[in-house]
């Protein structure tokens, strides 16, 4: 919170947008939609009801991700917390690295990758709701995840402008660093 002359100027929810992030669900008949209060909200797509929510965040949720059953949200709470598709909690996973920026699933190999404030990107097992693998990625925050078409190469942007690719089929290599503009 700012104050100037002990009255309130603005604060950090101020600044937030009430709608954070969204993403189509896997059966893409709904939008899962996080906000700034700590929650994920399930809309129907047909009709705009509002078919589920989940209000378990400490802070603003920066990120959702959904693909097959499984529903990932991260915030600023620095947890992981995983969900079925009626956004039902099924874990919360603490990184302790700073609040959760990205996240990218891939369902058939039972992964969830996130990527967070410290600049790291995790693996974590959808099954055993463990941290399985932390690679360094970017010098700050790692803003954005995403797959190649193939799905052997995931990609993290960073909030300083590097673009990292990592060869997920050995062992997260880092196959090159680029900086953009």
């Amino acid at each position: 919170m700012h104050l100037v002359d002990g009255q309130h100027v603005r604060s950090y929810c101020d600044e937030t947008p009430p709608l954070v992030a969204m993403t189509a669900s896997h059966d893409r008949t709904a939008l899962l939609l996080s906000h700034r209060v700590g929650g994920v909200v399930r809309v129907g797509l047909r009709d705009g009801r509002r078919q589920g929510t989940f209000d378990g965040h400490i802070g603003s949720v920066s990120v959702v991700a959904g693909s097959g059953d499984v529903v990932a949200s991260g915030a600023y709470d620095g947890r992981l917390r995983l969900m079925d598709a009626q956004l039902r909690p099924t874990a919360t996973i603490d990184l302790k690295q700073g609040p959760v920026q990205s996240i990218a699933m891939d369902v058939a190999a039972g992964q969830a990758w996130v990527g967070t404030w410290s600049g790291k990107v995790n693996a974590v097992d959808l099954a055993s709701h463990q941290v399985t693998l932390t690679v360094d990625a970017t010098p700050s925050s790692v803003r954005t995840l995403a797959w190649d078409a193939v799905g052997g190469r995931l990609c993290a942007g960073g909030d300083d402008g590097d673009l990292c690719i990592f060869d997920v089929r050995n062992a997260m290599a880092k196959l090159f660093v680029a900086r953009q503009k």
